[in-house]
């Protein structure tokens, strides 16, 4: 190694060292500001929630966890395409800057099924859907809808026949109680939410070791109605609102773990559908804010939805509840159409007045039904090499896909402007 390589090599060593204390003290930062005001401002946030009649919205107070209020959405519509991946000729054509970037996932399948006292588990005395299925279900739409990079893969899975887990409060369901829930003949236990830290602690699950090791990157456990879990909820150091309060605390973990929720009792789309709450909560956690009627910045220009938004004339690709021609909450087969400029979003970051890209955009571009329309959505999140005039990465999978990008959300893009200087 020649004295000129030594000193680049002792710059780009410099640098690391520099850029880790700055984005650990960041992280820091964040978290105690974050803590800070839900303590003191009593700061409320939504979660979705599966129930046995549809999906229900949560008011949850940040602070301590409890559920202020909630309201009943209605049946989810189950999908006409029974679980079948989209064709891929109703996906968007990609631009040729698209990144190449693959990221391959760990899965711990951790699955809640009792056995009944007639020798049936629970799933199949309830005809609920087959978690495998589904399992199986999840990863082949990712893989395609991230145009092949998003690649999970399941590494571990336990079926816990045991009973049902513990909620906050200690409380555990019986075998009669349960199923007396189920068919209305008693009302669900209050409060509902289950004991996460529990769960994240037992050691014949080691979770965390598991974790800490690198042997995981992701946990999804299958439960049921009532059984007290979130759609996605973030465990671990800097983890943030995933459309569930953050758990920081009380685990060993030291990386942050996205522990999705699905239900066997309702369809693969359901199962996705939790994905998309889960990129809503990341993309609102990157640019820091999300409303409807504004365009302060491009993840809102995204989300944008017509009819939610008075002073706009069109919409930008939707939500994972309102397409961008819907006028309710899980209006995906809606014929009428509505202008959208969710097409230019191939081209993302250079966008183009959606004076002139936007164009009429009915249920037909998606095929009518919930489950395609999820592909839509997701086929079209910005998936571009590089970064964003804005100092944000062009490629939004990648914070998808790695919740502690979001933490820090610019720094990919300070890193990849620092060192071509470094290295001239």
């Amino acid at each position: 190694m020649t004295a000129r390589d030594k000193i680049i090599l002792r710059l780009v060593v410099a640098w690391c060292a520099i850029a880790t204390t700055l984005s650990v003290s960041h992280f820091a930062l964040a978290t105690s500001e974050t803590h800070k005001s839900g303590a003191e401002a009593s700061v409320f946030g939504q979660a979705y929630v599966q129930g046995p009649r549809g999906e229900e919205l949560l008011t949850i107070d940040w602070a301590t966890g409890a559920v202020v209020s909630r309201s009943s959405l209605g049946a989810h519509p189950e999908s006409s395409a029974g679980g079948t991946l989209p064709k891929p000729g109703l996906r968007v054509a990609r631009a040729a800057s698209a990144s190449t970037t693959v990221f391959n996932k760990k899965v711990y399948v951790l699955v809640y099924d009792p056995l009944l006292s007639n020798g049936k588990k629970l799933s199949a005395q309830l005809n609920w859907n087959d978690h495998a299925v589904l399992t199986q279900g999840t990863i082949d739409f990712f893989r395609q809808a991230s145009n092949n990079r998003l690649n999970y893969t399941v590494v571990y899975t336990t079926v816990v026949t045991g009973g049902w887990p513990e909620k906050i409060d200690g409380f555990q369901y019986t075998e009669a109680q349960y199923l007396a829930v189920i068919n209305n003949q008693m009302q669900p236990h209050s409060p509902d939410t289950v004991d996460y830290v529990k769960i994240i602690n037992t050691p014949a699950f080691d979770i965390c070791g598991k974790v800490n090791r690198g042997e995981i990157d992701e946990l999804w456990i299958y439960n049921g109605p009532y059984f007290g879990f979130y759609e996605s909820q973030l465990v671990g150091p800097n983890a943030y609102w995933y459309n569930s309060p953050p758990i920081t605390s009380g685990t060993a973990c030291n990386r942050l773990l996205p522990v999705m929720g699905p239900s066997p009792e309702v369809a693969l789309p359901n199962a996705v559908h939790n994905f998309g709450h889960r990129a809503e909560a990341t993309m609102t956690r990157v640019y820091g804010s999300w409303q409807q009627n504004r365009t302060a910045h491009n993840w809102e220009r995204f989300a944008l939805v017509d009819a939610l938004s008075p002073n706009y004339s069109y919409s930008g690709c939707g939500n994972i509840h309102f397409p961008p021609n819907a006028t309710q909450d899980y209006e995906y087969g809606r014929s009428a159409s509505t202008n959208s400029n969710c097409d230019d979003f191939a081209n993302y970051p250079n966008l183009s007045d959606p004076a002139t890209t936007a164009h009429p955009v009915a249920c037909s571009a998606w095929g009518c039904n919930d489950f395609r329309y999820y592909d839509y959505w997701f086929s079209h999140l910005p998936s571009t090499a590089g970064c964003a005039s804005d100092g944000f990465a062009s490629d939004w999978w990648k914070y998808f896909a790695d919740p502690l990008l979001a933490v820090d959300a610019t720094f990919p893009c300070r890193v990849r402007v620092f060192l071509p200087f470094v290295m001239r």
